[in-house]
């Protein structure tokens, strides 16, 4: 299932003034058709000339049982627009040159299954048929997805599967043809994100040790004392708490912060479940936990489908992204807030985490204590567009496609040298880099290098196909 590829011949070639590495959805083409009409390069006359943009996404899933195996396939042009650009035939031999202007679409346009499939609907995905009336629902209020090529390959069992997005403008007159494919991504955020819609969650943890005494803080209890701990351990002194930590729901590839982690302990002073306290009211004489190290990483899981006569086949892959995972030479206290000042805050304002045509899901921003300790900055957890094998795609879902995501990670904590650890893997929305950051790639590498660097993506996500079955890279979203 190849993606559409670039001609040209001096029979037909497209020209776009002012070709841009990226466009968006709403902009315009501008350009001719040309065409070096001579009887060694088109014996026959050129017919009426027509420019087609089309803009599609393609599944395809294959898999193997023994000596069989099953083909499966999707197919959903969002946009099909056609121009005719000259109507007669041409039958003077010379150069010829005609105008063109073509506008991307902003939505996809109607009748999407009189071009390929109907989607029925099946979270993750989006639809195009409704359930109750089998129509075609109003396509023009989505939104066109980013360009996006995926390749996986099963080694043991041999399931492939393969799933692009592409918009491609093609000229014909005859059976000639002239094919341009256009890198065109959906518009992002003006400027980076300020709120990450931070979500927060408590861990009970209950320190037990001999070592919580001031005595044996420093070394080890007597035999004795070890002994009466194991034969009576109601005893033994405990440290009852609540390790709180603060996560993103919504984070951006290449922002220029890092992910706002942070993370502070509530200590539970009831003596029924901490029996050490501080000296009067003071909580800087309770026991100390630290940080030791922690491991980040982004969990990517690609859903596609292929519409079925009685059902679909859909098919799922994940991937994960290392993002950070060190351990610190010193380790880190985490702060102590009372019960009365950690208690969480929501804001007024409600943060849109998922928003995408007929899905849509937000959460409120919790406001974190100024005190918390930040993680993020300690380790430095950056999120970037690219990992060694793969490109990370934003959240988002079309009618055979879905990418979503979770934030997978693990905080390893020391109190009176008991080590334990908190962790999660929340689903995060992941959002494409912003316009600013776009811009600055642009100002940094120029229009003929932000062309080559996506050239070369393409070649070696092709090349990879070609020769080993596995796609390695893939251009950006």
């Amino acid at each position: 299932m190849p993606r559409t590829g670039f001609k040209a011949s001096p029979a037909l070639q497209i020209e776009i003034q002012d070709q841009r590495p990226i466009y968006l959805p709403g902009d315009t083409l501008n350009g001719f058709i040309l065409s070096d009409k001579k009887p060694s390069t088109l014996p026959h006359s050129l017919q009426s000339i027509r420019l087609k943009f089309f803009g599609r996404a393609k599944t395809k899933c294959v898999v193997k049982s023994g000596n069989s195996t099953s083909i499966y396939r999707g197919r959903a042009v969002f946009i099909q627009v056609t121009k005719i650009i000259h109507k007669d035939h041409i039958c003077e031999t010379g150069q010829h040159a005609w105008p063109f202007s073509m506008t991307i679409p902003e939505h996809p346009t109607p009748s999407i299954a009189s071009r390929g499939d109907a989607f029925d609907p099946s979270p993750p995905f989006i639809f195009t048929r409704d359930p109750q009336t089998k129509q075609e629902t109003d396509v023009t209020q989505h939104q066109l997805p980013s360009i996006m090529y995926y390749y996986d390959e099963s080694g043991w069992s041999g399931k492939k599967i393969q799933a692009y997005i592409e918009y491609v403008l093609l000229a014909e007159a005859g059976s000639t043809k002239a094919v341009m494919p256009l890198y065109v991504r959906r518009q992002s955020v003006p400027s980076p994100i300020t709120s990450h819609a931070m979500q927060l969650r408590p861990f009970s943890q209950e320190t037990k040790t001999l070592a919580l005494l001031p005595e044996y803080a420093e070394g080890s209890a007597p035999f004795g004392m070890k002994l009466k701990s194991i034969l009576r351990p109601s005893k033994t002194p405990k440290y009852s708490y609540s390790i709180m930590v603060a996560y993103p729901a919504t984070i951006q590839l290449e922002h220029p912060k890092t992910l706002p982690f942070k993370i502070y302990l509530v200590p539970h002073l009831d003596s029924k479940v901490t029996t050490i306290s501080p000296e009067g009211s003071s909580l800087e004489q309770l026991p100390v936990v630290t940080v030791t190290s922690m491991e980040v990483e982004l969990k990517s899981h690609v859903h596609i489908r292929c519409p079925g006569t009685f059902s679909d086949h859909s098919a799922a892959k994940h991937h994960t992204y290392h993002i950070s995972g060190r351990s610190l030479s010193t380790p880190i206290a985490v702060p102590i807030i009372p019960k009365s000042d950690s208690e969480p805050k929501q804001s007024q304002e409600t943060a849109t985490l998922f928003s995408f045509n007929q899905y849509t899901a937000s959460k409120q921003e919790t406001t974190i204590p100024s005190a918390a300790l930040d993680l993020g900055t300690l380790f430095s957890v950056f999120l970037g567009a690219r990992s060694a094998k793969r490109q990370i795609y934003p959240t988002f879902a079309t009618y055979n496609i879905a990418v979503s995501h979770s934030l997978k990670w693990k905080v390893n904590l020391s109190c009176a040298g008991e080590k334990h650890s908190v962790s999660g893997e929340p689903v995060v929305t992941v959002l494409a880099p912003s316009e600013e950051q776009e811009e600055m790639k642009m100002r940094q590498l120029g229009t003929e290098g932000m062309k080559k660097s996506h050239d070369e993506l393409e070649a070696g996500a092709e090349a990879a196909i070609n020769l080993v079955g596995q796609i390695m890279q893939a251009v950006t979203s």
